[in-house]
């Protein structure tokens, strides 16, 4: 991969990944996770003004998002259930856990590649004004983020960068 391709993909997941992690994170249910004015596609979106169609969509990934969560909490039972069988078995068929992973890795692709789609759909559906607002707002919530991080890192409840 060329070093132009290679820096424009690192940008694009960059770009998706921040404002995938911090709208995906917060589109929950009203009112939840609200700090200093919200978080995530709450702090994102502060001040810019939604077609009805992107508040449609906003509205559509806010109850994907919920069936997400839903099905994570499944996985941690069943994660429990499997070491639960493992330990209980007299022998390991590693193919078989090899084939789970493989399952697992799969669904997760899929649903990575449809919030991606979902991603890139909305910020096409942005006009030049509400991206330049989002942008805003974007530096706003990185600035707030690592400032939060520092001040873990000097009260020593957390390193910096992580």
């Amino acid at each position: 991969m060329s070093t132009s391709r290679t820096t424009l993909t690192a940008i694009g997941f960059l770009v998706l990944g921040a404002l995938g992690s911090a709208s995906l994170s917060a589109v929950a249910e009203e009112g939840h996770g609200r700090h200093r004015g919200g978080h995530g596609m709450q702090a994102l979106l502060d001040g810019v003004i939604l077609t009805e169609a992107q508040q449609q969509d906003l509205e559509e990934m806010k109850a994907q998002m919920k069936a997400e969560r839903e099905e994570h909490r499944a996985e941690r039972t069943e994660k429990s259930e499997l070491v639960r069988e493992l330990l209980e078995a007299d022998s390991i068929d590693r193919q078989d856990l090899y084939d789970r992973i493989d399952d697992k890795l799969a669904a997760k692709r899929e649903l990575m590649r449809l919030r991606a789609d979902f991603m890139a759909d909305f910020i096409e559906s942005l006009d030049e004004d509400q991206r330049a607002a989002v942008l805003e707002n974007l530096a706003e919530v990185e600035a707030a983020m690592e400032e939060r991080r520092s001040r873990g890192a000097e009260d020593g409840r957390r390193r910096p960068g992580r």
